[in-house]
């Protein structure tokens, strides 16, 4: 299908919203007992050589992220001449503070007006990994004396697992499975702090939205996420798979004054309208698609974008 776009039109230029790092190239085991099979890694070659494929077609690749550019080149040789990276915009005005839609959906999932809320909102799967999520939330709930509730919107895979976990961890009466949501727009407000668990992510849209309506986060430095915002900033970044440093940022957060937390929210909020309003990015896109139509790509990825 790409070698037929290339051939029937006069440019042609693909959207990357995927990473997929590759993991690190298996041995070749030749020798082997007579109980495991011979293994020769052809999995890593075959997707290594799947990836590279999809560079060959196109006149130029346009990455959401600088994150999934620079997987591209490091992993599956790219050309650096081919990519541009646009970041995905979200609605700020509907995407925004909202008073009334906070003591809304809070009475609709019985909290209180001073009840901690953590919040996420997704699809319930490995790699969203909010395993890491309920036993941080476990932890914290150990070590603070503080009211607080976890809320998880969304559903998938992984819902009954979690749902058992969070039994395991003796806290299930302090967390919220509420269910797919439509409306997200209507949900985050209700939250205190929006959290971010992933193992990658290529550009979380979830965490966008959640700024947008001044919810500061507490996310994984994974894939496109330090792109999103910085510690401090309007949120707190941490270790990947660390139980103890995502509760350690939990505490730092449920311990801000209100004052203080109605500054993370102001710089959230401010972050999302400034970077990641959906009529600049969209121009942005538009105008580095058209830059590309009957001209030879030229343009390089600015990691430091």
């Amino acid at each position: 299908m790409e070698a037929a776009a290339r051939a029937c039109f006069k440019t042609f230029v693909t959207i990357e919203h995927m990473r997929a790092p590759l993991p690190p190239r298996p041995e070749l085991q030749f020798l082997r007992s007579s109980r495991s099979p011979v293994r020769f890694g052809l999995w890593w070659y075959t997707t290594k050589l799947k990836g590279f494929t999809r560079s060959i077609f196109p006149n130029h690749a346009i990455c959401v992220s600088c994150a999934v550019a620079d997987t591209l080149i490091q992993d599956y040789h790219f050309p650096r001449r081919k990519l541009t990276v646009a970041y995905t915009g979200v609605d700020t005005n509907k995407l925004s503070p909202s008073h009334i839609d906070r003591q809304h959906t809070r009475k609709k999932l019985g909290l209180d007006h001073d009840t901690f809320v953590f919040g996420t909102l997704g699809r319930l799967s490995p790699m969203k990994n909010q395993v890491l999520l309920i036993k941080a939330f476990a932890l914290w709930c150990k070590n603070s004396t503080r009211s607080g509730k976890l809320v998880m919107v969304g559903d998938g895979p992984e819902y009954n697992k979690l749902q058992n976990l969070a039994k395991t961890e003796g806290i299930q009466d302090r967390v919220i499975f509420s269910g797919f949501t439509s409306n997200p727009e209507k949900v985050y407000p209700a939250f205190d702090v929006f959290c971010l668990s992933s193992i990658d992510e290529a550009l979380p849209i979830a965490l966008i939205e959640a700024l947008s309506c001044g919810v500061p986060a507490i996310a994984t430095t994974v894939g496109g996420v330090p792109e999103v915002f910085n510690t401090n900033q309007c949120g707190w970044l941490v270790e990947s798979n660390d139980i103890g440093d995502f509760s350690r940022a939990m505490a730092r957060a449920s311990n801000l004054t209100r004052e203080q937390l109605k500054v993370y929210q102001s710089m959230a909020r401010q972050r999302a309208v400034e970077s990641f309003n959906i009529n600049t990015c969209f121009n942005s896109l538009c105008e580095k698609v058209e830059s590309l139509n009957g001209k030879r790509a030229t343009s390089k990825v600015n990691l430091e974008n």
